[in-house]
């Protein structure tokens, strides 16, 4: 039994890592300009407590390389206190940096023989793999590729008009772990520790403040209450869009990954959408494997099975960039009364940290 995976990402990797496991051999196909080079040193992947514990199963270990948060602050604008606290003596998550992700998996996949990879050269090549009898289906997670532009067209988008600013801080050494998001009149600033003496900084700014590198440091030193800075990596930027495709599958070809949704990084959620995208993928070929059918079919139970929970679970997260996009709405917060009732709701606080862990499975 035979896959082919279209795009050398971390969602691929991982799903091979997996695939390799339940005895499927993979081969993956990457365009030759997308090179390991472009990897961004600078982004980080929060993920659930819950992904880590599914991932640890098939020897991908993201405790070992990742930071354990078990406290997550939030606050409002220049305010002392936070007007949300969730808190785990265990974790609410981890934080890794994606190319210290991808170089362990990666490490590991080319040890094994049922793990194969090519370069593709030309849109021609593409078509050429598709006619091959050799794999049961393809999986394709690049968003701007052949496959993507000719089957996979339909989609719904949205522009945010906010650009994303990325760097890691050094600061001073200290037990770093309390995630904190900071809702300002820009847009939401997140600190997210990824070791005792660095934390990853995420900025999210609406494109009519106009920021640049310098201001964009002078901001997340305004904010600062938490760490004595010792200095600023590279600052990285990309514009910030909502992506969800209306079509998961065309004949014996899933569309995966990024290619299938994109959403703000308000929440911290999207790649772990993808990592329980992977465990639903694949517990649907395990199941045809259990019962000797086809492993084509899978995919279709996929597309039937996560279709409507990444829907609504992206608009859930759509909303809550309206909500807090809009200044005014933080007046009901500065009541102090509404503000301690919404601190003190355990129930609130349960479902919240549930949601974030599992997405619609708890």
């Amino acid at each position: 039994m035979k896959i082919c995976l279209f795009g050398k990402n971390l969602t691929n990797l991982i799903l091979s890592q997996v695939l390799i496991k339940k005895g499927i051999s993979v081969h993956v196909y990457n365009q030759k300009k997308n090179k390991l080079a472009n990897i961004n040193y600078n982004r980080t992947i929060g993920l659930s407590f819950d992904n880590v514990k599914f991932l640890k199963k098939y020897d991908i270990d993201v405790e070992k390389i990742g930071q354990k948060i078990s406290k997550i602050f939030l606050y409002k604008n220049d305010s002392k206190n936070p007007f949300l606290k969730f808190e785990n003596k265990n974790s609410l998550f981890f934080i890794v940096k994606n190319h210290l992700l991808f170089k362990e998996i990666y490490k590991k996949l080319k040890k094994r023989k049922e793990f194969k990879e090519s370069n593709i050269n030309k849109d021609s090549d593409y078509l050429k793999l598709l006619k091959k009898k050799d794999f049961q289906f393809f999986v394709n997670s690049q968003t701007n590729n052949f496959i993507n532009k000719k089957f996979f067209f339909q989609n719904i988008k949205k522009d945010y008009k906010s650009t994303s600013y990325i760097t890691v801080m050094d600061h001073q050494k200290l037990k770093n772990n309390t995630s904190v998001q900071i809702f300002t009149k820009r847009g939401p600033l997140a600190y997210l520790p990824i070791s005792n003496s660095k934390t990853s900084l995420v900025y999210s700014v609406a494109d009519k403040s106009e920021i640049n590198e310098t201001g964009f440091k002078e901001l997340v030193k305004k904010y600062n209450k938490f760490y004595k800075i010792k200095k600023f990596n590279n600052v990285d930027k990309f514009k910030l869009s909502f992506f969800l495709s209306k079509k998961y599958t065309y004949k014996n070809i899933l569309s995966f990954g990024d290619a299938i949704h994109k959403v703000h990084p308000l929440a911290g959620q999207g790649f772990n959408m993808t990592v329980r995208d992977i465990k639903s993928l694949t517990d649907q070929i395990q199941k045809n494997m259990d019962l000797g059918l086809e492993l084509s079919t899978a995919i279709l139970s996929f597309e039937k099975e996560k279709k409507h929970n990444n829907f609504f679970f992206a608009y859930g997260i759509d909303f809550l960039h309206n909500f807090f996009e809009k200044e005014n709405r933080f007046k009901i917060l500065e009541n102090k009364k509404i503000s301690k009732a919404i601190d003190n709701s355990l129930l609130l606080k349960k479902i919240s940290e549930k949601f974030a862990n599992k997405g619609f499975n708890f």
